[in-house]
C-alpha cells in the first residue's frame, strides 16, 4: 500500500494504491492522521482509484478519520471506487455512511459546496 496527496486550497487528496488491508492499516493511519493533525483547516478526499483491495481494517480507518474530520467541521469524501471496493462497502451495509462520488472533480465540488 502506498500513499500519496496533493493539497489544492484547504483540500487535501489522498491517494492509495494497493491493497487496503489489516497488515498495512496501521502504518497508513499513522500517516493519514499526522496529515490530518498539519493540515486542520482541510476537507480531504480519498481517491480510491488504485485499490485493489478494501479490508474491514481499512473501512475502520475511513470511518476513525471521519469522526476526526466532523469534530473540526470538516468533511472526508470517498471517490473513484472500483467496483470490488463498492461492492466491499455495500456489503458491509457502509456506502452510505460515507458520501461517495463517482469522480475526483466531483468529490471537490462536494467539498466546496460546504
Amino acid at each position: 500500500m502506498e500513499l500519496n496527496f496533493e493539497k489544492h486550497e484547504n483540500v487535501i487528496v489522498v491517494y492509495l494504491h494497493g491493497r487496503f488491508d489489516v497488515c498495512l492499516t496501521e502504518k497508513i493511519e499513522k500517516e493519514v492522521i499526522r496529515l490530518i493533525d498539519s493540515e486542520q483547516s482541510s476537507d480531504f478526499i480519498f481517491n480510491l482509484r488504485d485499490v485493489e483491495y478494501l479490508s474491514s481494517s481499512g473501512i475502520g480507518l475511513f470511518v476513525s478519520v471521519m469522526v476526526k474530520l466532523k469534530k473540526r467541521g470538516k468533511r472526508l469524501v470517498l471517490c473513484e471506487l472500483n467496483s470490488s471496493v463498492k461492492k466491499i462497502l455495500e456489503l458491509v451495509e457502509m456506502s452510505t455512511l460515507f458520501n461517495i462520488c463517482k469522480s475526483e472533480a466531483e468529490a471537490r465540488e462536494v467539498v466546496k459546496r460546504q
